[in-house]
């Protein structure tokens, strides 16, 4: 029969039956426990797992003995790369051994590890290209695989100029990868290149690139702050062409693809701005002067008629006539 408590490989690597701390096999049946008599030497052991009839500690399968001769530590059996020799099988520790599994991208089969499709769960945008053990993505003319979702594709001119994506029902609705605008052309819609340098505030030099643009000192100086150029505390005299800076600029994306975006500064719009409130101030002042002026010259006017009446009323006429007197 079976061990009343559990079954160990003993010190002989033969299958033997042991019993818990406080309890030693039946000497008559092998099989059997029975409490520990005041001669057992396993009464005083404190064995961690097993304790052999002579004394000695051992460990369940999947453990091995401890320096100290009583307790047991994880045996890690996948340290020998001869556990699982299998193609495309790797090893895995467990607490009481090991299992012997297929890697990422393989299934088991008839006791074989075989290469698993990904591309049949289609886990592309446009298409799928499988790999051993895994699977790559790619995309149409016209596109890219998008860095930051390796599974998806987003627009790509790779140029200074490509045709737009519109929607085949409505031609005006054309869309353009970040960096580019729109233009309306006779035989179609293209995207064109912002030229990021027309916006950007480098010191000294700036570098456009597809979908930004690099700031750039001359020599003697270094770059600080993404676009500030100052002085080297030490010139290197071997330095050359200008020095282009790491920061590149982040992706200029056009809210309305139809239209170019406006070339207009911050500070030529606050000068636009200035311009517009003196313009107002000196068009209400001169209203207000002609006003006043208008009034005037209707108050003259009017004023004159009425003094010449005056005038007419206060005057009277008189006759002078002439008597000769006879003495």
């Amino acid at each position: 029969g079976g061990c009343e408590h559990r079954c160990a490989t003993g010190p002989d690597n033969d299958p033997v039956c042991f019993c818990p701390p406080g309890r030693t096999i039946n000497p008559g049946n092998r099989v059997s426990c029975e409490a520990s008599g005041p001669g057992d030497p396993c009464a005083t052991r404190r064995c961690q797992q097993i304790c052999f009839m002579d004394g000695a500690c051992g460990c369940e399968h999947g453990f091995k003995l401890a320096e100290d001769g009583t307790s047991c530590v994880d045996f890690n059996e996948c340290a020998d790369e001869r556990q699982c020799l299998g193609e495309n099988f790797m090893c895995v520790n467990t607490q009481l051994g090991f299992k012997c599994v297929c890697r990422v991208g393989f299934t088991s089969r008839h006791g074989l590890c075989v290469d698993r499709d990904e591309c049949v769960s289609a886990p592309c945008e446009h298409e799928c290209v499988n790999t051993p053990g895994s699977y790559r993505c790619s995309c149409y003319d016209g596109y890219m695989v998008d860095k930051a979702s390796p599974d998806r594709c987003k627009l790509s001119c790779g140029r200074d100029e490509c045709p737009a994506l519109c929607d085949p029902n409505d031609g005006r609705q054309c869309h353009c990868p970040d960096g580019y605008v729109a233009e309306e052309r006779p035989d179609g819609t293209v995207c064109l290149e912002i030229n990021e340098c027309e916006y950007s505030y480098c010191d000294h030099g700036c570098i456009n690139t597809f979908g930004g643009y690099v700031c750039s000192c001359h020599p003697g100086f270094k770059l600080v702050e993404e676009y500030r150029c100052v002085k080297n505390d030490e010139e290197d005299p071997e330095e050359g062409s200008p020095t282009p800076s790491l920061y590149t600029s982040p992706p200029v994306t056009d809210p309305d693809p139809t239209h170019r975006p406006s070339a207009v500064t911050p500070g030529g719009l606050v000068g636009i701005i200035v311009c517009v409130v003196v313009l107002i101030t000196l068009l209400v002042f001169g209203a207000h002067l002609g006003l006043s002026q208008k009034g005037k010259k209707s108050s003259s006017a009017l004023g004159t008629p009425r003094a010449a009446s005056e005038e007419s009323h206060s005057l009277h006429r008189v006759t002078s006539h002439s008597h000769t007197d006879n003495f």
